[in-house]
């Protein structure tokens, strides 16, 4: 655009003005019956309207040139932009063909203004051909520019000065200088200043080539630059893209790790208040910084009512771990636990809370997926409680009976790194218990609460491969026919004093326990 509008200028300004300013003398000139008739076997009977046609040609090809390739840089319909090198090549070959009809019928003048030995040289580079030097910095393919100067050298310096009204130009040429060396006062030799005219006369024509030359050779490097400049563009581009990917990967398992330790609704919120504080911690640092933000201390506690918490634990485990390698130990401990983790994601009602040592905590009616609270007041500084809707009691006990069921199957399953058959105790209770993330260094999400601690008895004071209840979990299941259970017993529980409870009729004992914890 800035080429062709260059390009627009200079001709409007050095040729198209002029053009018209010379107009009233021109129509004078053109008038004489001699010069139409001189004229007329090239220009028409009309020279005037020839002359200034051919004018208007010139100038509007590079008008419309520049409008056509601004229409096609803002519309959508052409997505490869190349049909902007034909309309550029087109207007160049559409202004050279009028110039040089315009300098072919005309140029009789030529002689007059600049000296018969080099005018028309003079008045073809600052009259007629000046618009292409803007073809320098335009940056144009090879090809084109070199398509371009070849038909202007083939118009201009071999076909125009060989076939016009006017004879062979390079003919006229030596004359001129023939006549000026005679007319020249020469102090050395007669030879010497008629090379020396010859030189003079043909000095425009080397400068001539030399423009000729330097735009080919400028459009070379340009091209050259600019595919450097495209190639590097598409390197910086790819390395930026893949740089976005992983930042994306990086914050996605970010995420994913947070929501691998705290419930979603939790999760959520720490990933917005992280957000909003900053966009460029790694993962290990966001973990410990979100207590020193302050982020986990603006609603630590959420309020749950009927909650089933179901504790598991393992028979044996003690003696097993004396006996075998720590390796071989956490190995087993992964399979088991990995067993239980397929198990949740069964079933939306269960959580898994945390797992210490052996011991393996769930949570069943917990509804963390849910944004939904009932009420929410302070109980003192920064601390405030959430009081979240309840899930079904009945259905989230009997999620959590069938996991507990399910549990001691896998187990029963698997044989401990000492060669015995696994066997693991179970215990639920279900009742209210208070949730939140405490700690600022490695911060974990807990449940807190008499029903925690209920549950927990209920698991230490049971059988191997058994499963034992509360009365109050019990209450939620006894008309489910898919469960059968034993007469209730007397269990002494610690803290509590004797507690009423439910064995289920499901794996038979096989195994001794360890002493109640």
């Amino acid at each position: 655009m800035l080429g062709l509008a260059t390009s627009g200028l200079i001709y409007t300004v050095g040729t198209f003005i002029p053009d018209w300013m010379f107009y009233p003398f021109n129509a004078a000139q053109f008038g004489e019956p001699e010069v139409q008739e001189f004229l007329a076997p090239t220009t028409g009977p009309d020279p005037l309207l020839s002359y200034y046609m051919v004018s208007c040609i010139g100038f509007f090809s590079f008008i419309l040139c520049a409008v056509a390739c601004f229409l096609i840089y803002r519309m959508k319909m052409f997505e490869s932009k190349r049909v902007i090198l034909y309309l550029i090549g087109s207007a160049y070959v559409v202004f050279l063909g009028m110039r040089a009809w315009n300098f072919t019928a005309f140029n009789s003048g030529y002689f007059g203004f600049f000296g018969r030995a080099s005018g028309w040289l003079i008045f073809l580079i600052f009259y007629e051909v000046a618009p292409l030097i803007s073809i320098l910095f335009m940056g144009l393919p090879p090809a084109l520019t070199l398509e371009i100067m070849t038909l202007f050298v083939s118009i201009f310096i071999v076909l125009v000065p060989l076939v016009n009204p006017y004879g062979d130009l390079w003919d006229v040429l030596q004359q001129a200088n023939d006549e000026r060396t005679d007319e020249f006062t020469c102090y050395v030799s007669t030879t010497y200043c008629k090379k020396l005219l010859e030189v003079i006369a043909v000095s425009p024509l080397l400068i001539v080539c030399i423009i000729v030359v330097c735009i080919l050779i400028v459009s070379f490097i340009l091209d050259y630059s600019n595919r450097r400049a495209f190639i590097n563009k598409k390197i910086i581009q790819a390395l930026n893209k893949q740089k976005e990917q992983a930042l994306v990967k990086q914050k996605e398992d970010q995420e994913k790790l947070i929501n691998s330790i705290f419930p979603p609704v939790i999760a959520r919120d720490l990933i917005i208040e992280q957000m909003q504080e900053s966009t460029s911690r790694s993962t290990e640092g966001s973990l410990r910084s979100l207590g020193s933000s302050g982020t986990l201390g603006r609603t630590v506690a959420r309020l749950h009512q009927n909650v089933t918490i179901v504790f598991t634990d393992i028979c044996g485990f003690t003696a097993m771990s004396q006996e075998c390698s720590p390796k071989d130990v956490m190995r087993f401990l992964h399979s088991l636990f990995v067993a239980f983790d397929d198990l949740i994601e069964m079933d939306g009602h269960l959580f898994k809370v945390e797992t210490i040592g052996d011991a393996f905590m769930i949570a069943s009616g917990l509804n963390v997926n849910s944004q939904e609270s009932v009420r929410s007041f302070s109980v003192g500084g920064s601390t405030s409680m959430i009081s979240c809707e309840s899930m079904d009691a009945s259905s989230s006990a009997k999620a959590a009976i069938r996991f507990a069921v399910a549990a001691l199957k896998e187990a029963h399953n698997l044989t401990m790194p000492n060669g015995k058959r696994c066997q693991v105790r179970a215990g639920a209770h279900t009742g209210a218990v208070c949730s939140g993330v405490v700690g600022s260094q490695m911060p974990r999400f807990c449940l807190f609460g008499d029903t925690v601690n209920t549950a927990n008895r209920m698991e230490s004071t049971g059988r191997a491969g058994r499963l034992q209840v509360s009365e109050a979990t019990h209450g939620f299941v006894r008309d489910e026919k898919e469960f059968e259970w034993e007469d209730p017993v007397s269990v002494k529980v610690k803290g509590k004093g004797d507690m009423k409870t439910y064995f289920l009729n499901d794996i038979e004992d096989s195994l001794d326990c360890d002493p109640p914890r």
